[in-house]
């Protein structure tokens, strides 16, 4: 008998050595490669040197699944790192470490390459951390394979750990390939704990062999002794196993990315001190639970005000007890900043702290009625918008991607493109844009990058009282990530058309033939399933669209009397209040698609609503060319701001009816006041640009204002954007009677913070 308990001993630990050897040969030569496209989640840790101290990691999000993905960088230094949280500490370099003159290639499945730096990249709510830009994933775009990310560091000196050490690192840095053939080494730590291990279970060996005729109590406590040796080994390599029910996690300062669309983007809660078994094998990710609210929900006993909770959908580890929990942004949550804390009951863990989350977008705002006007416009965190240099008449190519908010001007940068470019529409679920040519080309731009150029199937020629195009304009369904692309189509019964683009793929529908031309600027209404297009021959169409596709099903036509020309389209679509502008005219044309009826018929069917023809009284200010320009800042504000072409300073702010229609009631415009803008920073007076409409309108996610923007042509190309508070403008004293709706020759625009100036690069 005690010959047998000596030989099981003595195998058992001989089978723990070996153990012991399998782990540490696995941990050597464990693959992280990727094979075949990258998933959601993929990553690779980023280590500063020399010393292999990790500072952060690069991943892939897919944050609109079959739509959208981008590359993130997250920075676990600073107020992210978990210095004294475990044991040892998986991210413990205390001093803030900030990302720069950063290098991404990225290598797609169909051997293409794109080359990403710092500007194409926003920094997110923690301040060191970088959101990526955003690309196309879904149906037949090429998928990302490969990424490979250096830049340099700063500063070198760094604070390590707990208790601290100061440690000197390189000022460059490069991570290991993503998707490539990376093995995960272990830690120096965790390689010297596999290494004792093995040497003591030798030991322990041997000396069960030397003494094998001891008393079986002996041999007992060499056993105890050897298993409290594997219980001590196992807490040293895996410090997140000794982790106790109720513990506390310590999470990142912000959400990656940080910023989302409710109710449509996935983003990801990064925690150190997770207990292990969270992942696939262990802990399911339906017991983890997001609360996010207003306010942060530690300590609170219950539901807070405004509080949305999420269900984890997968959860990741990282590195040591370091875990990502993906969820999907509540679809409740209106726009703005929330705060997101991890809570797990059933296994008893939750975050000590929240992480920060803004919300950019909701449905209602994926509802957004944009314009094909000239300039798009990006809002999140950082508010862009892009300004095409050239007109159906210019020459000019490029783009100007300017920074409205927070900084203006901040990351302006310009981006060129082989032809003249008319106007660009921004995404509000993605932010992807996308511009048209006045030729048959589409740009597709993310951040300050030109990512594709596509090639349109409007070969025909579109022409209007302010120039002639292929490509004509460009507005986005964001509920369907379409984009409607208006122009000549010759095969058309008007020689016109819209083509749809799908965003997830990158292709084309087959045109849509018109019966009637198009307008200048078409508008999108993507709850109501519409594109509004009201032309200069008097007539408003609209084109009704598939909900799923955003393919165009059929055309309703409606001959509109104006006194001029209807020149371009927007819409309130929280009311359904749809407007035009009236060329040559101070007229601007409503209808309450709330109270519509559609007609079919063959070629073209009708419709009918409630209308109004609005005449802009009460100012002395003449529109250059007539009321031109039009949009709407989407959201609670019900502003549209009007502009004329051309040349001309003045603008009119229109405060629309607050809710829709009934009883065949018509629309109306509660109140309005005409402007002038002011002269621009060098001193030039500011001069409207030409077709198709130098203006665009928001709600900032920042501040809730609506903004109108406004580009000044004075040279003959956009340099300057004026950003103008809609609501201060339309709150301005106001002029005497008989010109009681145009602001106070008095009133200094700039000085009262009406008006600033942005430049365009």
């Amino acid at each position: 008998m005690q010959n047998r308990l000596i030989k099981f001993s003595s195998n058992l630990l001989i089978y723990s050595f070996i153990a012991a050897v399998i782990a540490l040969a696995a941990c050597l030569v464990c693959p992280n490669a990727y094979a075949g496209p990258l998933q959601d989640g993929d990553l690779v840790v980023i280590d500063a040197q020399p010393g292999n101290i990790p500072i952060g990691y690069l991943v892939y999000d897919v944050v609109f699944p079959g739509n959208f993905g981008e590359f993130d960088i997250v920075n676990q230094t600073g107020p992210n790192s978990d210095a004294g949280v475990d044991s040892p500490p998986d991210f413990p370099v205390t001093t803030t470490v900030q990302f720069s003159s950063l290098s991404l290639t990225v290598q797609f499945s169909d051997g293409t390459t794109q080359t990403l730096d710092l500007g194409d990249f926003s920094l997110s709510a923690d301040g060191e951390s970088l959101d990526g830009m955003p690309f196309a994933v879904g149906g037949t775009s090429p998928q990302p394979v490969e990424a490979m990310l250096s830049g340099t560091l700063s500063p070198t000196s760094i604070t390590v750990g707990s208790p601290p050490v100061t440690e000197t690192i390189d000022a460059s840095f490069t991570a290991p390939t993503l998707g490539g053939p990376v093995s995960i080494v272990p830690e120096p730590d965790m390689l010297l704990t596999l290494l004792w291990a093995s040497f003591m279970a030798l030991i322990l060996s041997q000396r069960l062999r030397r003494h094998r005729n001891q008393q079986i109590l002996v041999i007992s406590a060499g056993l105890g002794r050897a298993f409290a040796t594997t219980l001590a080994f196992a807490a040293l390599l895996f410090p997140a196993v000794c982790a106790a029910a109720g513990s506390t996690i310590k999470q990142n300062t912000a959400v990656t990315p940080g910023t989302g669309v409710a109710g449509v983007s996935f983003v990801n809660v990064t925690a150190s001190g997770v207990p292990i078994g969270t992942g696939p094998s262990g802990i399911p990710a339906s017991n983890v639970t997001i609360k996010v609210a207003p306010t942060c929900t530690v300590g609170a006993g219950g539901p807070v005000a405004g509080e949305a909770d999420a269900t984890a959908v997968s959860i990741t580890r990282i590195l040591g007890s370091t875990d990502r929990f993906n969820f999907e942004i509540p679809g409740s949550l209106a726009q703005g900043t929330y705060f997101a804390q991890v809570v797990d009951t059933i296994d008893g863990f939750a975050g000590g702290n929240c992480s920060i989350l803004m919300v950019k977008g909701t449905i209602p705002i994926l509802n957004a009625c944009l314009p094909t006007s000239s300039m798009g416009v990006v809002t999140g965190t950082t508010v862009t918008a892009y300004v095409p240099k050239g007109s159906w008449g210019s020459g000019t190519t490029g783009v100007g991607a300017v920074e409205i908010e927070p900084t203006p001007g901040g990351s302006s940068a310009a981006i060129a493109t082989a032809s003249e470019v008319n106007s660009c529409a921004g995404n509000p679920a993605t932010g992807q844009v996308v511009c048209t040519a006045n030729n048959t080309s589409v740009y597709l731009i993310s951040g300050k990058t030109l990512t594709n150029t596509l090639t349109s199937g409007l070969t025909g020629t579109a022409s209007f009282s302010g120039g002639a195009c292929h490509n004509c304009g460009v507005a986005i369904n964001a509920l369907s990530n379409t984009a409607a692309i208006a122009g000549g189509l010759s095969t058309s019964p008007s020689g016109d058309g819209v083509q749809i683009l799908n965003l997830s793929n990158n292709t084309f529908q087959v045109p849509f033939k018109t019966q009637q031309k198009i307008s200048e600027d078409i508008s999108i209404d993507p709850g109501r399933n519409l594109i509004l297009s009201p032309n200069e021959a008097n007539n408003y169409v609209l084109l009704s669209t598939n909900s799923a596709t955003g393919g165009i099903s059929g055309e309703f036509d409606r001959a509109i009397s104006t006194g001029g020309e209807p020149d371009s389209a927007a819409e309130d679509c929280s009311t359904g209040i749809a407007l035009s502008s009236v060329e040559f005219t101070n007229n601007v044309y409503l209808a309450d698609l709330s109270q519509n009826v559609l007609t079919p018929g063959s070629p073209a069917g009708s419709w009918t609503s409630p209308s109004t023809l609005f005449d802009i009284t009460g100012t002395s200010l003449p529109f250059s060319a007539g009321t031109s320009g039009i949009s709407v800042a989407q959201g609670s504000s019900h502003l549209a701001i009007v502009t004329g072409e051309f040349g001309g300073n003045t603008f009119a702010v229109l405060q629309l009816q607050p809710a829709s229609g009934t009883g065949g009631a018509n629309p109306t415009v509660v109140d309005w006041v005409v402007g002038v803008m002011p002269n621009t920073p060098d001193g030039a007076g500011f001069s409207a640009g030409f077709d198709p409409h130098t203006v665009t309108a928001y709600t900032s996610p920042n501040t809730g204002k609506a903004i109108g923007l406004y580009a000044d042509w004075a040279p003959g190309t956009p340099k300057f954007v004026g950003v103008i508070d809609m609501a201060a403008a339309l709150a301005a004293t106001r002029a005497a009677s008989p010109n009681n709706h145009q602001i106070a020759a008095g009133i200094n625009l700039i000085t009262s913070g009406i008006v600033t100036y942005v430049a365009v690069p």
